[in-house]
């Protein structure tokens, strides 16, 4: 199982799209970063003090890039290897399809830790000019960017889903379509705003700033609990019947 699990890892850190979008993630926390660093102190005018941007970085790229990073990653673990078949490579292995579809699990969510520790990393080195204050903080940061992998996991679950019925391109249209629809829908049923993933990605402002009671807390990690095990099941399911 370990083999396999570093197998899939590097499967996927090894495909150039995988890296060109960490790049890009990387250059846009970097970009934010220094574009509000110059303003605080050369234009004078502070739009977001150095020792919140970490912080606030979750939510400037929590609305659409880190999401969208992480659904084409997904889809792509699944939709790839059964468009060009290697995914029989794989399940040659002594291991059942389940521990298979884990292993691919497994390597995504490395992925997106190593996706949000490189943001957190340039935006910490960027306002290192506040030594004291970022440094005094840098548990609440951490503890920040370790909860928002709780809602891309769930990104990356629909991912993987959607990439073993439909190819790359039709999966991400999908997806993005589902995200319009549920915005405009939950406008006449409120409810729905449960079902997309991306209203989770403010995650760690409600567990970090209690800006919720703690039963209302409980309510919602019950949610996602079940949330994930429901979105588990499917995705080993249709790994299960998927015929190659």
């Amino acid at each position: 199982m370990k083999l396999m699990m570093r197998a899939e890892w590097v499967k996927l850190i090894g495909q150039t799209k995988a890296k060109v979008l960490l790049v890009i993630v990387w250059m846009c926390s970097l970009g934010i970063s220094v574009g509000n660093l110059l303003l605080n102190d050369r234009v004078g005018l502070t739009l977001i003090a150095n020792d919140q941007m970490p912080l606030t970085m979750i939510t400037l790229l929590g609305g659409f890039i880190l999401p969208f990073v992480v659904y084409v990653i997904s889809v792509d673990a699944t939709a790839l290897d059964y468009k060009s078949s290697t995914i029989k490579y794989g399940l040659m292995a002594p291991l059942a399809r389940y521990q298979f579809y884990i292993a691919k699990y497994s390597a995504i969510s490395r992925y997106n830790a190593l996706l949000l520790s490189g943001v957190l990393g340039c935006t910490l080195l960027v306002n290192l000019g506040d030594f004291k204050g970022v440094m005094a903080s840098l548990y609440l940061y951490i503890a920040a960017y370790i909860i928002t992998l709780i809602p891309m996991g769930l990104i990356a679950l629909w991912g993987m889903l959607f990439g073993t019925f439909f190819s790359t391109g039709l999966s991400i249209a999908i997806g993005v379509l589902s995200v319009i629809g549920l915005n405009v829908a939950q406008l006449f049923l409120p409810l729905l705003e449960a079902l997309s993933p991306l209203a989770y990605m403010n995650l760690y402002s409600q567990v970090i700033y209690g800006n919720v009671g703690w039963l209302a807390m409980a309510s919602v990690l019950m949610y996602l609990l079940s949330y994930y095990i429901i979105l588990v099941a499917f995705n080993i399911q249709r790994f299960q019947i998927k015929e190659l």
